[in-house]
Formats: C-alpha cells, structure tokens, sequence
C-alpha cells in the first residue's frame, strides 16, 4: 500500500529496528553477564542447526494455516466448517504420528536424524504436492492426501528435533537451547507469515499481468468465453481468480522448497548416544 521503504515511516520504523537489534545482540553478548537471551549457546552447532531447522517447522505449520483457509474459502467456496475440517485432517494425522514419533525416538534404537530426515522430505513433497494440485477446480477429496502425508511428515519433527538439538548438551546449557527451539518456532511462524501474505500479493500481480496479455478479442479462447458468456466483467472476474490460484500455488512451492534446502542441516546435528540420557523440551 506504502510500498515499503519508499514511505518514510517505514523506512525510519525499520532503522530503528535494525539499531535496536544489533543493540540487542551486543548488549546480550558483550554488556552483561547474566543476559535474557543468551545468544553464546549458538556456538554449538546442534543448537543452531536446530533452531534453523526449528523456524522451517514453524514456518510450515504456520504459514500452511494462514494460506489454506484463505484459498479454500475464497477461491474454492468452501464453508468456514469444510475449510477448519482441511486444516483438521492435517491435525489429526499430527496427533496420531506424535505418540508413534516419541516412541520412536526415545528408544535408542533409531538414529532420531534419521526421522528429522524422512519428516522434511514428507513435508517438502506434500508442499510441493499442494503447489501442483492447488487449482480453482479442486474439491476436499484432492486435498485429503496431501493433508495427510503434511500432517504425517510433521508428527516426525517436533520431539526428535528437540533429542537431537539437545544431545551432549550440559544441564546448565539444556534450558537455554530449549528456549531458542521455542523461539526459532514461533519466529518461524510470524515472519514466515509476513512473507507469504507479500508473497501472494506479489505473485498475484505477476500473474494478472501475465495472463491479462492474452485478454484480446481476437485471441481465439477468449473470444470463444465472450461467445457463450457475453461479458467482459466474467471475463475479468476468472482471470482474477485464476491469477489469484496460481499465487497460493507459488506460495505452497515455496514453502516446500524451504523444508527440502533445509535437509543437509540435519546432518548437522551430532548423533544420539545409545544408552544415554533423553531430554525432550517441553516449550
């Protein structure tokens, strides 16, 4: 609306911003020796591999609730009940992986990176599923599967992201890694939020302009529409749903390139020794 940094409130809020965080970072790491947040637990690797990994997580989950309800309501109709039971199939199959997941990656017998792997490469290809299939023509049926293979993939991430980020880890140092996974997670969601409302109103643009290019009388399927409809308002009213689709679809791709670039982080994390102690944040 103000477009961005060329409103000058805008660019002074986001000056003061950039001084306050850099001010934030230096006090915390250099100006106090019991800091709020403290920042030198990044130094282990495992704690900031997990906190990126963490974000990736929150920045699905999140972000999936903000553009689904959004696309499903305003471009496929469906009621405010058909679209919480979409987000609901996802949910269910979270509730339903989580017990299998802590089992899983509390025994001790299977490397718990390894379910971190096989969970972002579920979750990337649901996203990346949800990018091919998003279309002003889907039903609830087509979004079932993807829902649950989302919800699957996820269901494998929470607990075994917090084992592997808290491994070796010494007592005093465990709090504070949990709380960095806890903020990366949250941090993961609000931003990724905010990107993706920019995004789809980017992406929204770039495509009405791409297909407003072919909106010439003499072009031969849209003088075929005015043919059988007669109306350039129904005419521009399907090129705006169409562009307005394929910006959720480019969303849904991004979102899945996220959780599949992500991937080599995982290696990152130091593997669990058999027999050892367990710790699982509850943040």
């Amino acid at each position: 609306q103000k477009d961005w940094f060329s409103d000058s409130g805008i660019l002074a809020f986001g000056i003061l911003s950039a001084v306050g965080m850099l001010s934030f970072i230096g006090w915390e790491l250099f100006g106090t020796k019991n800091p709020v947040v403290d920042l030198r637990v990044l130094r282990h690797k495992q704690v900031a591999a997990g906190s990126i990994l963490a974000f990736s997580i929150g920045s699905v989950l999140y972000g999936g609730i903000v553009l689904f309800p959004q696309f499903v309501q305003s471009i496929l109709g469906f009621t405010a009940m058909l679209s919480g039971e979409t987000i609901f199939v996802r949910a269910a199959f979270i509730a339903l992986g989580a017990p299998l997941a802590v089992k899983l990656a509390t025994s001790g017998k299977i490397d718990t990176r390894y379910l971190l792997l096989i969970g972002f490469t579920c979750v990337g290809i649901s996203q990346f599923w949800f990018a091919q299939i998003t279309t002003s023509g889907s039903d609830f049926a087509s979004l079932v599967l993807p829902n649950i293979l989302n919800g699957c993939g996820l269901s494998l991430l929470f607990v075994p992201i917090s084992i592997a980020m808290l491994n070796g880890l010494n007592p005093q140092t465990i709090p504070k890694a949990a709380a960095f996974q806890s903020l990366s997670m949250q941090l993961g969601g609000s931003i990724s939020t905010a990107i993706l409302v920019t995004l789809l109103a980017r992406r929204y643009a770039f495509h009405q302009d791409a297909l407003a290019q072919f909106i010439q009388p003499a072009y031969g399927p849209v003088a075929r529409f005015l043919g059988e409809h007669g109306s350039l308002g129904q005419l521009y009213g399907a090129v705006v749903r169409e562009a307005t689709t394929m910006s959720f679809a480019d969303c849904q791709f991004v979102l899945g390139v996220l959780a599949i670039a992500l991937l080599p982080l995982v290696f990152v994390l130091p593997k669990p020794k058999r027999g050892g102690p367990v710790h699982v944040s509850l943040e």
